[in-house]
């Protein structure tokens, strides 16, 4: 037992959390070198009466490139959960209280942060679609319809890139305020990459003019954006 390990001396619970970091160690050794990942969480207890998956009907989708690290905090979610609510703590924990492992499965790859997020999207939709009742809370994510690409990530989702990411998928800042035509981009070269664009907001920049807002984020141009080609896989070989 490791240094600081607490002893658990209920079998049957010592058994059951060396399954739940079995199936984190899993998810994660198959992520490896993936980069972005778009993944579900399953439901064992539950029959899948729409897909017939043998792991049970999903009710999270996700996009992580840290799978490993993502997973474990969603099994530590579940472990502080309560019974009540739709929400994901709460059921994964009417799941992992009886001793039952929820499931990790990738379902798709994304080479970019914004990329993954069309992803993470289009699948979710997808499974809303065929009926599934998934505990992602973003409206995005809970619509039944059709995708658009670039277009069904909302603009105030960009703010979680970090500036890297921002560079990567053509994101950019501008100082911007039309009343008193001010246009300025800010050059993301300059700032560190690990940075996240909402860290920025925190300054709180007001227009030297009419100290309205000022710092804003823009999405890139569809028709010319690099990534433009990218289409997250097909549902058919989700099964």
């Amino acid at each position: 037992m490791g240094k600081g390990a607490r002893y658990i001396p209920n079998p049957q619970l010592r058994e059951f959390r060396l399954r739940l970091k079995a199936e984190v160690e899993r998810i994660g050794k198959l992520a490896q070198g993936r980069g972005y990942v778009i993944y579900a969480i399953r439901d064992p207890t539950l029959p899948d009466r729409h897909r017939h998956h043998p792991d049970g009907p999903p009710i999270y989708v996700g996009q992580s490139k840290q799978l490993h690290t993502r997973a474990d905090a969603h099994m530590k979610d579940g472990g502080r959960g309560t019974h009540g609510g739709r929400l994901k703590a709460g059921r994964l924990y009417r799941i992992m209280k009886r001793l039952v492992v929820p499931k990790f499965q990738i379902l798709d790859e994304a080479p970019t942060h914004l990329t993954s997020l069309i992803a993470e999207t289009v699948w979710a939709r997808r499974y809303c679609w065929y009926g599934y009742e998934l505990a992602n809370q973003w409206g995005e994510h809970r619509s039944k319809e059709a995708p658009r690409g670039l277009d069904s990530v909302p603009t105030k989702r960009l703010w979680n890139l970090t500036v890297a990411d921002a560079i990567e998928d053509e994101v950019s800042l501008f100082l911007q305020c039309k009343g008193c035509g001010i246009h300025s981009p800010i050059d993301l070269e300059t700032l560190r990459p690990e940075t996240r664009l909402g860290q920025l907001r925190r300054f709180e920049m007001k227009c030297p003019g009419c100290s309205g807002p000022f710092l804003q984020i823009e999405r890139p141009d569809m028709t010319l954006w690099k990534w433009r080609s990218y289409v997250p896989s097909s549902m058919k070989a989700e099964c």
